[in-house]
């Protein structure tokens, strides 16, 4: 195991040690430890050697300064050091060979950072903890401790997941220290990621003892070894049906075999005649953070004749339209998605099972381009004609296709500043009724059916002609008209 500057200091400080550190990088590099009168500095070997009355512990980074100190004592204090790191080590794998639970997990791990500690999945479940420690360690430790291990107190998921800095730690890679509002001091967070996606957290809690940078290189040995664990154990964080690792798989691929399909209707229940449609669900700062994983349990646990998985930071809802309407859906996820913090979109229906992909895409392009207001949520309903008009603007060439008719008008009332275009697409909307167009346009009749007979003049083509009608509506798509 290779071990940080950081961490050989913490060691001799332990020990007894005066020490003077100066370290720049402390990387995790150092796997060996040597005496040596030529200070041919190394990156992989931390060498020791005497000046004076004290002993330097350096590589080609970092130096450490033992305050009057012999080198045999030296070199003993870090050779244990680099003895018991790696029997640490070997222990964690032992763990997961023998499939040792997490807590057992996490009780080895306690034994090197010292301070209390807990696993919880991605919603924010507590599945391992440190115990003996004094409910005073943090607002929450007590509640905690002494509930039941799976269970998840909502204080802590607001608390966490309402800081705009602590929301980053979400999406670390590595493991971070920083400043926790839940926690009221600081943590060494880190997530453990299965398949990109971040399926747990492991939290410490300083507890009166600053952390420094080698902690951080030692959580990232526990996390990586906890990510063995997850392999041998894919469920242990979360337990999903094949229906639900289908349905994830299927959103994020796009593609699927027939027998997945059949594991979806059968798991559904959705035959020849069930209509589908797909809810997607976003924080609003669109990031993954345990509110929105606390959400994704309460709508699987709640919601009748639906699926629920999460993909990255958004939640995905397949939903069976049986005796429920549509509207009532809309209904039954308003009262279900808090307004406060949550976005989301929700498709058209559809029949086939093979088609919940391009639905889902068709929800996630929404919500993309969907601008809230009063409302939190958008339907395909209330989108289309804006999607439809996005489509049209990504083609360069779809232009050309407008009628020339229509570019005439269009001409006349940048030149003229007359309404020519919106009053004959308000009237072929009507289909060619007079009085609803007046009615929609808020103009008298006759002054509608003055500029109608002005533009009969004004165009070739044939406005009563069906073909010419169909021609004239697409081209309005393709011009771009805000009406």
């Amino acid at each position: 195991m290779k071990l940080s500057m950081w961490t050989l200091c913490d060691y001799l400080i332990k020990n007894g040690f005066n020490v003077e550190s100066y370290i720049s990088e402390g990387l995790p590099c150092i796997s060996l430890i040597q005496q040596s009168n030529e200070r041919s500095y190394s990156a992989g070997y931390a060498e020791v050697f005497k000046s004076g009355a004290d002993v330097y512990v350096a590589n080609e980074m970092d130096r450490l300064t033992v305050k009057d100190a012999q080198i045999p004592e030296v070199l003993n204090c870090l050779g244990e050091a680099l003895d018991s790191y790696n029997q640490w080590e070997h222990e964690l794998i032992e763990c997961i060979l023998r499939k040792g639970s997490l807590q057992d997990m996490l009780e080895i791990a306690k034994r090197v950072f010292d301070r209390p500690m807990f696993i919880k999945d991605d919603a924010t479940r507590t599945l391992a903890i440190t115990h003996g420690y004094s409910s005073d360690v943090h607002p929450f430790w007590g509640a905690i401790e002494g509930s039941d291990p799976l269970a998840r107190d909502p204080k802590i998921v607001s608390a966490v997941s309402s800081d705009p800095e602590y929301k980053l730690a979400f999406t670390d890679k590595y493991p971070s220290i920083r400043s926790s509002p839940a926690y009221g001091a600081m943590v060494l967070h880190a997530n453990i990621f299965v398949n990109n996606v971040r399926a747990a957290e492991v939290v410490t809690l300083e507890n009166g003892k600053p952390f420094n940078k080698g902690d951080m290189h030692l959580m990232n040995v526990f996390t990586e070894l906890l990510g063995k664990y997850v392999d041998m154990d894919p469920h242990v964080f979360q337990t999903a049906s094949d229906a639900m690792v289908t349905f994830k798989n299927l959103i994020e691929t796009g593609t699927a075999e027939k027998e997945q399909f059949d594991i979806i209707r059968q798991y559904m229940g959705i035959d020849s005649v069930s209509n589908l449609c797909v809810a997607v669900i976003s924080g609003d700062d669109r990031l993954d953070s345990p509110i929105l994983s606390a959400l994704r349990e309460k709508l699987e646990s709640q919601m009748k004749d639906a699926a629920v998985t999460q993909t990255g930071s958004l939640i995905a809802v397949l939903k069976v339209i049986r005796k429920q309407s549509y509207h009532e859906i809309i209904d039954d996820l308003k009262r279900r998605i808090p307004k406060e913090g949550f976005c989301w979109s929700l498709s058209y229906e559809f029949g086939r099972v093979e088609d919940i992909g391009l639905f889902f895409k068709q929800s996630c392009e929404m919500l993309e381009k969907a601008v809230f207001g009063t409302n939190h949520y958008v339907t395909a309903y209330e989108m289309a004609p804006r999607m439809i008009e996005s489509l049209c603007e990504k083609n360069p060439v779809s232009r050309t296709y407008v009628h020339p008719d229509l570019l005439r008008l269009e001409s006349l009332d940048i030149r003229d500043n007359a309404e020519y275009c919106e009053t004959l697409f308000y009237y072929l909307l009507c289909g060619g009724n007079y009085t609803d167009a007046a009615k929609i346009m808020n103009l008298h009749r006759n002054t509608l059916i003055y500029r109608i007979n002005k533009i009969r003049e004004i165009v070739r083509i044939n406005i009563d002609d069906i073909r010419s009608r169909e021609s004239l509506i697409y081209s309005y798509l393709l011009l771009n008209k805000d009406y």
